[in-house]
């Protein structure tokens, strides 16, 4: 599935008001990440997705947090626990965007890689250890997220 494909259709905004759009990830690996505030696993994962970040901070990588809450209750995390990534509010189509993606049972987190030509290459329903997050975004060709970095083998 092209993440284009997946993400058009409709406006999609951060929970800040901010458009999102996905033309601006063309050529960029991407991480759509299915979170929520009450969920402690997930907020688990906020740390790894972090970590791989910083470890992969000089290649391109989009990162993209889809809460599953309520508006006031995600607001509030936020503003004690902000991202450096854009959030949007999931709703009914995320919940389904996600079952497209290879949730079937609907459960979080749930992490999803793109590659730089925007296929799906990686999905996890579930706890996510940083050094899996590594490998998978080393796998990435020459000028993703792995650029110089990519491991040997």
């Amino acid at each position: 599935t092209a993440i284009a494909a997946v993400l058009t259709g409709r406006p999609v905004a951060e929970v800040t008001g901010r458009p999102l759009a996905s033309a601006d990830w063309v050529g960029e690996p991407v991480i759509l990440h299915f979170w929520a505030t009450w969920c402690p696993v997930c907020r688990e994962q906020l740390g790894v997705i972090a970590e791989a970040r910083q470890r992969h901070r000089d290649a391109p990588l989009r990162v993209v947090g889809i809460a599953i809450h309520r508006r006031a209750d995600l607001e509030r995390f936020l503003a004690e626990r902000p991202l450096d990534y854009p959030v949007v509010l999931g709703d009914p189509d995320a919940i389904a965007l996600a079952r497209r993606l290879g949730n079937h049972l609907e459960g979080l987190p749930f992490l999803v890689l793109f590659d730089r030509d925007g296929r799906r290459v990686f999905a996890r329903l579930g706890p996510l250890a940083v050094e899996e997050l590594d490998e998978q975004l080393g796998r990435l060709p020459a000028g993703g997220a792995a650029g110089a970095r990519r491991s040997a083998g």
